[in-house]
């Protein structure tokens, strides 16, 4: 049912859009057909009188009570916020509850509006609800999540971006350019004995060529910007006593890891987060890589091993105040034989403030090869910090294909690209198809799929079950 301010007839939901804890305040929200019904049920002045919401200006603030409504038992001191559809967040009636942010408030409020009629939202159902009422498009919906984890302002300002659908502009508009060269194709398909002309076909062929080019750069984007959305993985590897740990505290800016003199003091993987030049780091320091070790010991080098495997940037670091040992070639191998096809090594030769220069540069490079950046620095006293994250951002940023400008980008999620991929592969089957003199009608087949693709970045043409996959990931209250 359609009512006559243009709501639709939906259960009401609820829900607390803060976090858990203890705070100054919380919010409960509600969202539905019946929000304002249920909010006249739960909400008395501060007189203590009852208010019918109904005749309450939208975007307004009310300060009063929240009750129990079958008892009329307070819940808490709030502030109501009203805002009719469809000028809300979701495009339904929404009513905020400011209370105060302990967890009992929280509870008893959140309670009362469930007793009046409301059910609980479930995780991601309000920015679900904003996007099925034409709010904002699918790639909106999830920037609002990659907003809220967002681990750095330069990917805060890639997701703020897309936010205010950027990406979604530029998809919708090929995806329009391509809607249309299928209808004029469609016109040979209604009239058979029109065949397509040749000039047709280059023309075609050259669109067909431009709209690819116009996806890979999209594709490239993604790569661009990955490192600054999800934070690159970095492993520092090394022997026992190089420093290892002294270099994660000089990056962290603080002592995270015991350093001692006695080898072996690391003997598990300690993992950080510190923000490199707007470049999230997941720092992970691990056990000093040597042979003859105690069964613990043991266990912390193949913990690190693991870890190197995984990683996408490696810190190799060496003592460089003696010249290499045994024990550095085997690490310099376990890095080469076990990282990652896309990891990046940066060599780290530590210890600078003494009389260092040990190991010159060609040692390193004939053991790892010439694409390694190498840094020398003291960890101890914060030397060559500087330099070291010039080097990890060049070697993050080469690997990605390009360094980004957070102000211009456009961000491109891991989904997203996996769409763009399939896109691109169809055009280039709709391309090499007309290039062939292969029938409009086959041709055809592979453009609506490259528009298919497309339109699941927007939401155009989203299955159910992907919308339920996507937002079963947002938290509860957004």
């Amino acid at each position: 049912m359609i009512y006559s301010d243009g709501t639709y007839d939906t259960d009401t939901i609820a829900a607390v859009a803060t976090p858990p804890g203890v705070g100054g305040i919380a919010v409960v929200r509600v969202s539905g057909s019946h929000a304002l019904d249920l909010a006249s049920a739960v909400f008395r002045s501060s007189r203590g009188e009852c208010v019918d919401v109904h005749d309450v200006p939208t975007h307004t603030i009310h300060h009063g009570q929240v009750v129990n409504p079958a008892d009329e038992t307070p819940a808490d001191e709030v502030i109501m916020l009203v805002m009719r559809a469809p000028r809300s967040y979701t495009g339904e009636h929404v009513v905020e509850f400011d209370c105060h942010g302990g967890p009992v408030p929280v509870e008893a409020v959140l309670n009362a509006v469930l007793d009046a009629g409301a059910r609980v939202a479930e995780p991601g159902e309000f920015t679900k609800r904003a996007f099925l009422n034409g709010k904002m498009d699918l790639s909106q919906a999830e920037a609002v999540a990659d907003v809220i984890s967002a681990r750095s302002q330069a990917g805060a300002r890639l997701a703020l971006r897309q936010l205010g659908g950027q990406l979604g502009r530029r998809i919708r508009r090929l995806r329009s350019e391509l809607l249309d060269l299928m209808a004029h194709l469609e016109v040979v398909l209604d009239y058979p004995e029109m065949d397509i002309e040749e000039a047709d076909r280059r023309e075609t062929l050259h669109t067909l060529t431009d709209f690819r080019a116009k996806i890979e750069e999209l594709i490239m984007s993604a790569h661009r910007t990955r490192p600054y959305r999800e934070g690159v993985k970095t492993v520092i590897l090394g022997r026992p006593n190089v420093g290892k740990s002294s270099l994660l505290n000089a990056l962290l800016q603080r002592d995270r890891a015991i350093v001692t003199d006695t080898p072996g003091t690391t003997r598990d993987v300690l993992e950080e987060m510190v923000v490199v030049q707007g470049i999230p780091l997941v720092l992970v320091d691990t056990a000093g890589l040597r042979e003859g070790l105690d069964q613990v010991e043991e266990m912390g080098v193949e913990r690190a091993r693991r870890a190197a495997r995984d990683a996408e940037l490696i810190l190799l670091v060496f003592d460089d105040a003696e010249p290499l040992q045994p024990d550095d070639f085997a690490v310099m191998e376990t890095a080469q034989s076990g990282r990652s096809t896309n990891a990046s090594i940066v060599a780290v030769l530590n210890k600078r403030d003494l009389d260092a220069g040990a190991i010159a540069d060609r040692d390193i490079l004939e053991s790892l090869g010439e694409d390694v950046d190498i840094v020398r620095t003291s960890a101890l006293h914060r030397q060559g910090l500087d330099e070291l994250e010039d080097a990890i951002v060049r070697r993050v940023t080469t690997t990605a294909g390009g360094s980004v400008d957070a102000e211009s980008a456009i961000a491109v999620s891991a989904r997203h690209e996996r769409s763009l991929r399939g896109a691109a592969d169809a055009l280039e089957e709709a391309r090499a198809a007309m290039e062939s003199g292969t029938p409009v009608d086959l041709v055809g087949i592979d453009m609506r799929e490259c528009a298919r693709a497309l339109g699941t970045i927007t939401g155009e043409s989203a299955a159910d079950d992907l919308l339920d996959r996507i937002f079963s990931q947002f938290c509860v209250g957004k």
